[in-house]
């Protein structure tokens, strides 16, 4: 889905980061399992697939919220997210960039745009894996709305950030949520949604650099 404002070319690339940037669908779910399965909790894989295809957008913190409540489980919330944090973190290699987005990339720093990640992710599992596909210093600004306390699709995660966005035309959101649509909807600006499972998910993107 992309809705274009009476500016088609954009100055400013503003991404999600699961499933925009990096294909952590899978990856998310079998670290989900194996910090369930370290506190001897077996789920199978069709329950997690519609777990998580129901909570598409959730942080991290509200989808073992929703699981240690659905399951009805006496489990620490806090140390259920430090455990899916070691293992994250020790697993950072696993993760995959989406199809074509280097070539993306690499178009935007020959027009000299800026990009920058507002994501749900926690940072300290996202920096990580940041470094370790070497995209950290491509980004202007790199916000964690969880680490801030106001998740997306809230703009005030953005703190000052928002004055420079809002309704301004130069910008586009891109990510693969309802809630990321909404996000950019409550900013006023463009929104582009990336399908991880299309053969060039950024094809279209290419038309706004």
């Amino acid at each position: 889905m992309l809705k274009m404002s009476k500016s088609t070319k954009k100055k400013h690339f503003l991404f999600d980061f699961d499933n925009t940037i990096v294909d952590t669908n899978e990856y998310n779910k079998l670290i989900f399992s194996k910090t369930l399965l370290k506190y001897d909790v077996k789920v199978s894989d069709d329950y997690i697939n519609e777990f998580f295809a129901k909570h598409i957008g959730n942080t991290i913190r509200e989808i073992y919220t929703f699981i240690v409540k659905e399951l009805d489980k006496e489990l620490s919330v806090d140390e259920l997210l430090e455990t899916d944090k070691t293992m994250q973190i020790s697993n950072v290699s696993n993760v995959k960039i989406i199809n074509g987005f280097f070539e993306l990339l690499e178009r935007l720093i020959e027009e000299r745009k800026t990009l920058h990640i507002y994501t749900n992710r926690r940072m300290d599992t996202l920096q990580p894996i940041l470094k370790n596909l070497g995209l950290l210093k491509y980004f202007s600004n790199i916000v964690s709305c969880v680490d801030v306390g106001i998740n997306k699709p809230d703009i005030d995660c953005l703190g000052s950030l928002k004055m420079d966005i809002l309704n301004n035309s130069d910008y586009v959101y891109i990510g693969d949520s309802d809630v990321d649509a909404e996000f950019a909807k409550n900013l006023g600006i463009d929104y582009f949604f990336i399908d991880r499972y299309s053969e060039e998910p950024f094809r279209e993107l290419f038309k706004l650099v």
